[in-house]
């Protein structure tokens, strides 16, 4: 009974955070707190227009995040690209956990998730979120 009551409490506060983070990041639409958001879109907005792929950050980038990120502001909005940046970030926490002894497990999401550096920029287009997301 004891694993229950503290599993459904785990939920809970997960889906508080999720919800918290959701918010934010539609509440943040365009106000970008770094030009790689912005360069982001652009790139899929210049692979849009002239079919040639020019990465958001000069010498290199990172085509298929760009691309379903620049895709997802283009049709729905950029508050959804936002949120779609937070959700890979808010699950890639989750997979990472799983490779920790149980013990750490909840240390490390309580970490990252109090943490709001993290917090707050992955409520915002990145594309570090989707590299984070397939690391495990």
């Amino acid at each position: 009974m004891k694993t229950y009551k503290k599993s459904s409490w785990i939920l809970f506060f997960g889906l508080i955070i999720f919800s918290f983070g959701v918010y934010l990041s539609f509440l943040r639409g365009p106000h970008f707190s770094d030009g790689d958001s912005y360069s982001i879109i652009n790139s899929f907005l210049i692979l849009l227009d002239t079919g040639v792929y020019k990465p958001s950050r000069g010498a290199y980038g990172y085509p298929i995040p760009e691309i379903i990120l620049g895709f997802v502001a283009y049709n729905f909005g950029v508050s959804g690209s936002n949120i779609l940046s937070f959700v890979f970030f808010y699950f890639s926490i989750f997979f990472i956990a799983f490779s920790f002894v149980e013990k750490q497990k909840m240390l490390f999401i309580l970490l990252v998730f109090s943490n709001s550096i993290l917090f707050i920029d992955n409520t915002n287009t990145l594309d570090y979120s989707f590299s984070l997301f397939f690391f495990r």
